[in-house]
């Protein structure tokens, strides 16, 4: 995924004159409330009765390596392309439903 991105910043968009991006990073998948309900009946007890919802944690490490992935390919891209600017958003507050 990563790499069709970098062809698309590149190879397409800045080709064309683009110079200013925005990507969105992952949230930690795990604690989305979805991710939560679909997973666990044990979640639905704690979040219902005790307002707590536990993540998935490998979902959340994968987010965070895609993360991580996406930081270097962003500095790369900022530091070989003269006038190109990206930026990371955050897309949500997974806490948040």
């Amino acid at each position: 995924m990563l790499q069709r991105l970098e062809h698309l910043i590149i190879k397409m968009l800045h080709r064309k004159g683009a110079r200013k991006f925005a990507v969105v990073r992952l949230p930690p998948i795990g604690c989305l409330p979805v991710e939560v309900t679909t997973h666990s009946i044990s979640n639905i007890v704690r979040s219902v009765f005790h307002n707590q919802r536990l993540g998935i944690e490998k979902e959340n490490i994968d987010s965070q390596g895609y993360n991580s992935k996406l930081q270097d390919l962003i500095s790369r891209l900022n530091s070989q392309h003269s006038g190109i600017q990206i930026e990371q958003w955050t897309s949500i507050n997974p806490w948040q439903s």
